[in-house]
């Protein structure tokens, strides 16, 4: 699952980059749902494990679903370049 996750994340890494617009939205909704699903991973393992940088990444983590959905455009125009 982590391979599959990983592979999913440069996939929408490299998706946000092209200039067409309807594939940069996609891969925003898709790299937010990802951020999403993976949430519950990364609070088990914050609570299972002795960093506390786990902790620190949980908020982080919605910064960064604002994050994607703003630069791909999902939520609205795509900005321009």
């Amino acid at each position: 699952m982590i391979l599959i996750s990983g592979l999913a994340e440069i996939a929408g890494g490299i998706a946000l980059v092209q200039r067409n617009p309807h594939l940069r939205r996609a891969a925003g909704w898709g790299l937010a749902l990802l951020l999403i699903a993976v949430y519950p991973a990364n609070v088990w393992m914050a609570m299972d494990g002795t960093s506390g940088w786990l902790w620190v990444r949980l908020p982080i983590q919605g910064a960064l679903i604002a994050a994607v959905l703003r630069v791909s455009g999902a939520c609205g125009r795509t900005p321009s370049r």
